[in-house]
C-alpha cells in the first residue's frame, strides 16, 4: 500500500504541473487583456486551458491523491503513527476539494466559451469568484494542510527524502500563493514567472516525498 502511495506522489507531481501551467497560461492572457481593456476575441480560445485543466488535469490529480492517501493508510497500518491517520483524513478532504475545483475550473471555461466575444468582463465575475474560492481551498487544504501533515509524518519516521520534499513544498507554497494573489491585481511577467517557477520547484518536492514513501515501502 505504501508503494501505491509512492506512485501516487510521482503521478501527482506530473498532474500538478499540467494543472498549474494551464491555469497560469489562462490567467496570464485574461488578466493582461482585461488590464489593457481589450476584448476576449474569439473568447472560446481563452477558455481552452481551463478546459484542459478541468477535464484532464484534475481527474489525474484526484486519482494520484487517492493513491497517495492509500499509501498513508498503509503507513498507518505499518507504523501506527497518529499523524499518518491525520494525513490520510486530510488527503480525503483534499480529494473532495479537487472535485470541487474540477467543477469550478470547467465552469469557468464554459462561462468563457459560451460567448463568441467578451467585452464586459463582469460576465465572468461569479465563475471567477468560484474559481478563486477553489484555489484558496486548494492552497489551504492541499498546499499547507496536507503538506504539513506529510512532512510531520516524515519527521517522525526520520525519513530525509520525505522531510526535504515536504519542506520544499511548504516553502514554495509560501512564495507561490502570495505571488499568485498579487498577480491578479498587478499583471506583470515577473510575478507570473515567480509563481510558475515556485510551482515547478514544488513538484520536485512532491517527487522527493514520493522517494521517501518508496524507501518506507522497502523497509
Amino acid at each position: 500500500m505504501i508503494f501505491i502511495g509512492a506512485l501516487g506522489a510521482f503521478f501527482l507531481a506530473t498532474a500538478a504541473t499540467l494543472v498549474s501551467d494551464m491555469h497560469g497560461i489562462g490567467d496570464w492572457f485574461i488578466s493582461s487583456l482585461e488590464g489593457g481593456k481589450y476584448a476576449l476575441n474569439p473568447a472560446p480560445i481563452y477558455g481552452a486551458p481551463y478546459k484542459i485543466a478541468g477535464y484532464f488535469g484534475e481527474p489525474l490529480l484526484i486519482i494520484s491523491i487517492a493513491m497517495l492517501t492509500v499509501g498513508l493508510y498503509g503507513s498507518w497500518l505499518k507504523y501506527h503513527k497518529t499523524i499518518a491517520l491525520i494525513a490520510m483524513v486530510i488527503g480525503i478532504l483534499y480529494i473532495l476539494e479537487r472535485v470541487f475545483w474540477s467543477y469550478v475550473t470547467t465552469n469557468f471555461a464554459n462561462s468563457i466559451q459560451i460567448h463568441p466575444i467578451i467585452n464586459d468582463y463582469t460576465v465572468l465575475k461569479q465563475a471567477g469568484f468560484l474559481k478563486g474560492l477553489g484555489a484558496l481551498f486548494g492552497g489551504l487544504i492541499g498546499g499547507f494542510g496536507f503538506s504539513i501533515a506529510l512532512t510531520t509524518l516524515f519527521f517522525t519516521l526520520q525519513n530525509p527524502f520525505g522531510i526535504a520534499g515536504g519542506l520544499i513544498v511548504i516553502a514554495t507554497m509560501l512564495i507561490g500563493m502570495p505571488a499568485k494573489i498579487y498577480f491578479m491585481d498587478h499583471v506583470t511577467p515577473a510575478v507570473l514567472t515567480i509563481f510558475i517557477i515556485s510551482m515547478v520547484i514544488k513538484n520536485f518536492g512532491i517527487i522527493f516525498m514520493g522517494v521517501g514513501l518508496l524507501k518506507e515501502s522497502m523497509k
